[in-house]
Formats: structure tokens, sequence, C-alpha cells
């Protein structure tokens, strides 16, 4: 299976993206984490209620930085897992093993692991402190775990919902092939796939014929993903169409039809997705700002109008978790757009506002210098 069907637009873009100003660092003072080898985890992992092991997936990205200096540091979250081992692990020397053992893709990912090296919960992408004591305790009641969902379409094939979700953590698990047995058992309960949940299927089954393994870029067939785009009903679902096939533009090297793309995914974009998938398409936007322009003069435009509401979702999110290095970071990637944009002087001014609100991050200040003499 090719990169190209398990990860998103989003997930190609941000290892291209080199705006990362602080690396995370496992330091929180409430949790206790884990120190020794994974295996030995597992098997202390025994002697805790929930008997698992919490491995929390990272690397040195402004995402995994704010999840960790937010979400990850929050005394309600630590009192949530005092009833798990806690474990972070990078791909590095020390965690590349883990890493394959569960071929983690796309980070910050949560992993709830039973002593037996099995998974039974999966969370991707940046989570709100709420959402993730909620779906802690949700672990814990074993309430629409990997094992409970499949124990509930097992005896009740009709509940394409839970199948759903169940699609969804074994592909964040990069287990396609067992994500494709669940889609075929929806597919027959819905065969024109009227709902949300059968169409995602669909789409799944699609681009991963579409985007598999061994197949060059140059050869993508992407007509049978344009007639379900032109026939797709549901928002979300249109969403992640077109987010796959900006990636296939990209890899192609067509910036024009791949930014295009991306629009039509921005404006189908479900609102738990914006602020990541916002920051990693003005991450782009900024590091190839030049090839995008000559590509097209509206594309560096449209990425502004991305940057503002990415801003704006950040501010929003403050209220309820404030960060101080995630919103100056996200200052800093608006500025960027806005500079390039040739709206140097608000770009500056935001620039200031960014290093008042977070005065220790040294590098919005390397950026600033950087910019105020002439460069981009």
């Amino acid at each position: 299976m090719s990169s190209m069907s398990r990860h998103s637009f989003t997930s190609l873009i941000a290892s291209l993206c080199v705006i990362t100003f602080q690396a995370a660092s496992l330091t929180a003072q409430s949790i206790t984490w884990w120190d020794k080898e994974f295996d030995a985890a597992l098997t202390a992992a025994k002697d805790k209620p929930t008997e698992m092991v919490l491995l929390y997936c990272w690397e040195e990205s402004d995402t995994c930085a704010a999840m960790f200096s937010g979400t990850m540091s929050d005394a309600k979250v630590a009192k949530a897992l005092d009833d798990f081992i806690c474990m972070g692990i990078k791909n590095d020397d020390a965690g590349k093993e883990v890493w394959a053992r569960y071929k983690v893709g796309s980070v910050p990912l949560v992993l709830f692991v039973n002593p037996d090296g099995e998974v039974v919960d999966v969370l991707t992408g940046y989570v709100t402190i709420e959402q993730f004591v909620t779906d802690i305790e949700r672990v814990k009641a074993g309430e629409q775990t990997i094992p409970s969902l499949r124990a509930k379409i097992s005896t009740e094939p009709e509940d394409i919902q839970s199948a759903q979700v169940l699609v969804q953590k074994l592909r964040a698990l990069q287990d396609i092939s067992g994500s494709h047995d669940v889609i075929e058992a929806m597919i027959k309960v819905d065969p024109k796939g009227k709902s949300e949940a059968v169409a995602e299927g669909m789409l799944w089954k699609i681009t991963d014929e579409t985007f598999a393994e061994g197949i060059a870029p140059k050869d993508y067939d992407l007509a049978k993903l344009r007639v379900f785009l032109k026939s797709a009903r549901h928002k979300r679902i249109k969403f992640l169409g077109h987010d796959q096939m900006a990636t296939a533009h990209y890899q192609r090297e067509d910036l024009k039809a791949s930014a295009a793309s991306a629009m039509k995914a921005w404006k189908n974009i479900p609102d738990d997705q914006v602020i990541d998938w916002g920051q990693r398409m003005c991450g782009i936007a900024y590091r190839r700002w030049k090839d995008l322009d000559k590509a097209n003069k509206s594309i560096l435009k449209n990425a502004l109008k991305v940057s503002k509401k990415t801003l704006a979702a950040v501010e929003k999110l403050q209220k309820k978790q404030p960060d101080k290095t995630f919103l100056g970071n996200a200052m800093f990637l608006h500025a960027a757009i806005l500079l390039v944009n040739k709206k140097r002087k608000d770009a500056l001014k935001l620039m200031d506002d960014a290093i008042e609100i977070d005065p220790d991050n040294k590098n919005l200040k390397v950026w600033k210098d950087r910019w105020v003499s002439g460069a981009k």
C-alpha cells in the first residue's frame, strides 16, 4: 500500500514545512513517564487497573509541541492517566523499532496498548484537553474501542456508524486490508453509498486502488476519483476526496492543479480539521511561495484566506486551552503568508505581537530580523 493512500495532503506537506520552532520535550510535571524499554512497559501495565500502556508517538514539530505543552501537561489529563503506564516515543534510535512495529505515520499519535502489545484504541492529531480526558475515560470504560467495535458490528452488521469508526481506527493504524474487510460488509448494507459512513468507505477503496504501491505519480488514473467526487453529497467526503486529489497533483509537481484541489478541500473542511490542515497548508505555501506564485497568481491570495481563518480558529481555542507557544507559532504562519502577499508592514506588526505574547520563543525574533533585513 502506498503512502499516498494512507496519508492525506497534510501529512505529505508536513514533512516539507521548514517552520519548526520548539521541539517537544517529555518533561511534563504531572505525568510519570516510563523511561525503560517498551516491552518492560507492557509487563508493568499488568499491575495497572487499566492494564494498558499509553504510547505517545511524537516528533519535533509545532503540533506535537503544542499537544505536549498544552494537552499532555494538563493536571486533569495527568489525573486521568494515573491508571496507565505512560511512555513517550520518538522515531529515533531508541524508538524506531516501536514506530515500525505499529506502522506510525502522521504524528502526534496516541496508542492505547494492552500487555500483549495489541492496540486497544488510537487517537490521531492534535487533541484538546477536554476531548483527551473524554477519550481516556471512554477507553477505560471499553467504549468504542477497537475490540468493542468489532464485537458490536459482528452482532449488529447494520450499524454502519460503528463500522465507520472502526474503519477510521484501522486506517490510522495502517491496517488497510482490515479496513477493506469492514468496508465490504458496510457496502452490503448500503450498496449505493447514500450514507456518509459508506460513502467514506467507498472513497477509501477508490484511493487505495488509484494510489497503490508501485504506481508512479505520472501513471495515477484519477478518473474514478473524479467521477466519485462529482456525485459526492457529504461535505466531509468532499474534503477527504479533494485532499487526496491535491496530493496526487502535488506528487506530479502540478502545483496549479494541486492548489485548486486543496482549495476545494478547504471549502468543505470540517471544523475539527481547520487548525491542523490549515497550518500545514500555510507551511507549504510559505515554503514554496515562489513556485506557487509562478504557477498561478491567485494561489497565495487563497493561502492568505486560509491562514486568516486558521489563526482565528487557534485564537478561539486559546480561550479553552491557553498555549502561548502554539498561538505565537500560528501568528508566525499568518505573518509569513502576509509577507509573501506583499503585506510586509502587517506581517512585521503581527510578528511584534507574537513576540510580545511568547517572548521566550527566540525563533520568532530570528525570523522577524530576517524579514527586516529583506529576506523572505
